[in-house]
């Protein structure tokens, strides 16, 4: 296994040398697809993503993980509950779940694998995630939702930008294309985790959902205030920006489809 494939985070690097190691890491491991790296789309939390030129033609976007000194998850134990339908060692789940150091060294290394198998399960599913194309311990290298001008707005962006004029019909429109994705995430047992207008794209007018290594299994005892919680960051500035009462109705809707999940009736 050589450096770039092991993860470059078991290296002893510091934050200021991560971008040309990334960008190195990528051209390794994901030689087969990129041609080249084209710049830095976004330094996120946990994440650094990479515009890639695809050999096949068009673009790629590469998320390569960062050490775990230089994540900033609000809360990594939360989020480090395995999904219970996908653990194969009980002794490693139970360590994470207990967030004992060789838990949470664990559950580093799984983090890249945990995005992979939720892109891969969500989009299978119709959910209007990227399309994941491969991956490494190091990174995931997927859809680039954009065009050559650049990532497709933000809806914070979207609507912030375009205050008063967007009609309601537009709106409500984005909202049915989301909730539909909420629901199809719950018939995959899974909550997004850290859902809101900060992580779903627009592009050529449809709303499509990025950022879900934080997704839980929607079985878990936080299954149900993270749903409340997604819904809500998601419905509030819709309703700020004049979809009526989505946010106001969003807890009671979100306890309603919970119930309908966990009676099997979604």
């Amino acid at each position: 296994m050589n450096n770039f494939s092991d993860g470059y985070f078991r290296a002893g690097i510091v934050r200021g040398q991560l971008a040309g190691f990334e960008q190195a890491a990528i051209l390794d491991v994901f030689a087969a697809e990129v041609d080249e790296v084209v710049g830095r789309i976004n330094d996120g939390k946990e994440a650094t993503v990479y515009l890639c030129a695809a050999k096949s033609g068009g673009l790629l976007a590469a998320k390569m993980y960062r050490a775990r000194r230089f994540r900033a998850f609000r809360n990594d134990r939360q989020y480090g509950t395995p999904l219970a339908h996908w653990g194969k060692d009980k002794r490693a789940d139970k360590a994470m779940r207990n967030a004992t150091r060789k838990g949470r060294d664990m559950g580093h290394l799984q983090w890249v694998a945990r995005e992979w198998r939720t892109l891969e399960v969500l989009h299978a599913a119709g959910v209007t995630v990227p399309e994941p194309v491969a991956r490494s311990e190091a990174g995931i290298l997927m859809e680039f939702i954009g065009n050559e001008d650049g990532a497709a707005p933000r809806l914070h962006d979207a609507l912030l930008h375009e205050r008063g004029a967007l009609d309601p019909a537009t709106l409500r429109g984005w909202w049915e294309s989301l909730r539909e994705d909420v629901v199809t995430m719950l018939r995959c047992d899974l909550v997004h985790g850290d859902l809101s207008a900060y992580n779903v794209l627009i592009a050529e007018g449809v709303p499509r959902i990025i950022d879900v290594p934080q997704a839980v299994d929607g079985r878990s005892p936080e299954g149900l205030e993270l749903l409340v919680r997604d819904l809500g960051n998601l419905t509030r500035p819709l309703q700020q920006a004049g979809l009526a009462g989505v946010h106001d109705e969003s807890t009671a809707f979100a306890i309603k489809l919970y119930e309908r999940y966990r009676r099997g009736r979604l």
